[in-house]
């Protein structure tokens, strides 16, 4: 396949499953990589334009898109779709990351929360909020991420942001443990939904596992499970764009040889 064909073929936006433990960079230069080994010879590896569509926690499971040449222009409208969460929470423990990574900041007890408490509770979380961002998060100040800025020691202040949590209902509650299921808009941590449950409750939950569902219009079981399965998919489309090519020469000889 020539160099131009193969260019055209690697475009597009797709769903990939990001495990637990990985960052969505780490998961982009993964498949960078695996991609180059691909097509060796045939393109440069800095031809290979990747791109993803919002960041997801390393401590995350869940929908990451994944843009393709000309398909990382279309990741920005991803951005400000919905996206679907399952969070397992623990009461009683509160860490400086809002998640089970980080360092224990805070005890206390939880025994005076009841599930019709708790229940209660969420409806104020609903609708149009405002919300704080976690300190170790992928945003930035002044060119810098926060969470860097958090490891130096760097003491920073963090503006509220606005934002929609569509709904948000209580799945499963068994005591220390919870689970929410959440559909958000843009710009929603679910990190600091759950620490700010904690400081209304005084009962210090934190976020144990995460896991993003649905990311606009893809969801978990529309997501490419591993890469192998994406590197499948990127050889099915060289060639069927190969196939395109021959089918175009056959049809083209068929018309001539039946004196069309």
């Amino acid at each position: 396949m020539n160099q131009g064909r193969l260019r055209r073929a690697l475009n597009g936006v797709f769903p990939v499953l990001k495990p637990h433990g990985v960052t969505s960079a780490q998961l982009l230069n993964q498949l960078k990589e695996k991609l180059a080994a691909e097509v060796t010879g045939i393109l440069a590896t800095h031809d290979i334009k990747l791109g993803h569509g919002g960041t997801l926690d390393s401590s995350a499971t869940g929908v990451l898109t994944v843009g393709v040449g000309d398909g990382c222009r279309q990741l920005k409208c991803l951005l400000h779709g919905e996206k679907s969460y399952l969070a397992r929470c623990q009461l009683g423990v509160a860490t400086d990351t809002y998640n089970k990574r980080g360092k224990v900041v805070l005890e206390k007890q939880f025994d005076h929360i009841t599930e019709d408490v708790l229940q209660e509770r969420l409806h104020q979380f609903e609708g149009k909020i405002k919300q704080v961002p976690p300190l170790y998060s992928a945003l930035k100040k002044n060119g810098r991420r926060y969470s860097d800025l958090a490891q130096e020691g760097v003491n920073f202040s963090i503006e509220p942001r606005t934002v929609h949590c569509y709904k948000l209902k209580l799945q499963d509650f068994e005591p220390p443990y919870f689970t929410l299921s959440i559909v958000s808009g843009p710009g929603f941590y679910v990190r600091s939904l759950v620490n700010d449950l904690g400081l209304v409750e005084e009962a210090t939950p934190g976020s144990l596992l995460l896991a993003l569902a649905n990311r606009g219009f893809y969801s978990w079981v529309s997501c490419f499970g591993h890469l192998g399965e994406l590197l499948e998919a990127v050889r099915m489309c060289v060639s069927y764009n190969e196939l395109d090519r021959v089918l175009s020469v056959f049809t083209s000889h068929c018309m001539k040889t039946s004196g069309h």
